[in-house]
């Protein structure tokens, strides 16, 4: 039997877990310090940390390439 997906909710929710566990590792002192030095909205990114609505591909892979993480390391539980 295949495994099953997460529902979407759970995926953003582990999602937002994710970045902010790699935020504060690579010593960031906080989320909105990250979202300044990768240059985008403080409020997108806490809307993306909270788990709140859609990340577009291409802005997640910025968030990967600046945390230095793949986009799965993002996705995993």
């Amino acid at each position: 039997m295949p495994k099953q997906l997460p529902r979407d909710a759970e995926l953003l929710a582990v999602l937002g877990a994710n970045i902010l566990k790699f935020i504060k590792k690579r010593g960031f002192e906080t989320a909105e310090k990250f979202a300044w030095e990768i240059r985008i909205p403080k409020t997108t990114l806490s809307r993306i940390i909270r788990g709140k609505g859609d990340v577009r591909i291409s802005k997640l892979n910025q968030i990967a390439l600046a945390l230095k993480v793949r986009v799965d390391d993002l996705l995993k539980p």
